[in-house]
């Protein structure tokens, strides 16, 4: 298993690290421009993912002795790297519109739209049709020292989510014994789960969707960390609704205060800093992110 996640890792990595020699330059993008780059960086590290997970899923059904729980983890990293898929591929559509047809980056975002549709085309074809074009969007500087956060609440979510239905959608968040709970549960409650470099390491309670639904707060060490990712779901079969990456470089020499996150594909989350305690840092970036 330890093999296995570390497969899945490196291409984690790799997707990461794609473009980063052609991002050293610093390049001026409007704000549209670079809510696009993000998504475009995120969907090539989710696509590479997902296809790193489905190789370790052939690694263990071909194992002459198929471990469950390893299997079932596979199974639940991929249903998750798909609904981020999802999300993401609605907001980059939603951002094209909003270039206007004039621009010369429409036509290659929608190509690359069509190529990340797994119905049109091979695991190999995905995704990385364009994968030699530079980008802008470069690797995160290494933080160290310690995060504390608060999570407010939401608004302006996501309800209907295109192709998630409730007959046919897989719950990953949940054990058998669970699972007709969730499906029962209410559509008004959320839950918020944060990951620090693909590793969760904070979730809220579910509450009743409004502004203030939550008021979790929580500490988290970084140890030469890079990215915050922040995930919405419904206590349905709808699932993960929103999602948003944070540079952690983004919060360098910032003051206690308070942040309306505007979340992928739609959506505002209500979050406060209540400590940034930055013991080293590289900062390597030359443009910083707005939330």
């Amino acid at each position: 298993m330890e093999i296995i996640r570390m497969q899945m890792l490196k291409a984690t990595q790799d997707a990461a690290n794609m473009n980063e020699d052609a991002s050293q330059r610093c390049e001026v993008l409007t704000p549209v421009e670079l809510r696009i780059e993000e998504l475009r960086h995120h969907m090539k590290i989710e696509s590479a993912v997902c296809e790193g997970a489905k190789n370790a899923i052939k690694l263990l059904q071909n194992s002459k002795s198929p471990d469950s729980k390893a299997l079932k983890e596979v199974q639940s990293s991929i249903t998750e790297s798909s609904q981020k898929l999802e999300l993401l591929r609605i907001s980059l559509e939603k951002r094209i519109t909003e270039l206007g047809p004039k621009s010369a980056k429409v036509q290659l975002l929608k190509e690359e739209l069509d190529a990340a549709n797994p119905a049109l085309h091979t695991p190999k074809d995905r995704f990385y049709k364009n994968e030699n074009n530079s980008s802008p969007f470069s690797k995160s500087a290494a933080i160290t020292g310690k995060l504390e956060v608060r999570l407010v609440g939401c608004q302006q979510l996501l309800e209907d989510i295109p192709g998630r239905k409730k007959d046919n959608l897989q719950l990953m968040l949940a054990s058998p014994g669970e699972s007709k709970s969730l499906l029962r549960g209410s559509k008004n409650e959320v839950m918020a789960v944060i990951k620090l470099d693909n590793i969760q390491v904070a979730q809220t309670a579910w509450k009743g969707y409004s502004q203030q639904c939550w008021d979790h707060r929580t500490s988290i060490e970084l140890d030469r960390s890079r990215e915050i990712e922040i995930a919405i779901y419904w206590r349905d079969w709808r699932q993960m609704c929103a999602v948003k990456f944070l540079r952690l470089e983004d919060f360098l020499n910032d003051q206690k205060h308070g942040m309306a996150i505007h979340l992928e594909p739609q959506g505002i989350l209500f979050a406060e800093v209540l400590k940034c305690l930055i013991t080293e840092s590289k900062v390597k970036n030359c443009f910083k992110l707005h939330f």
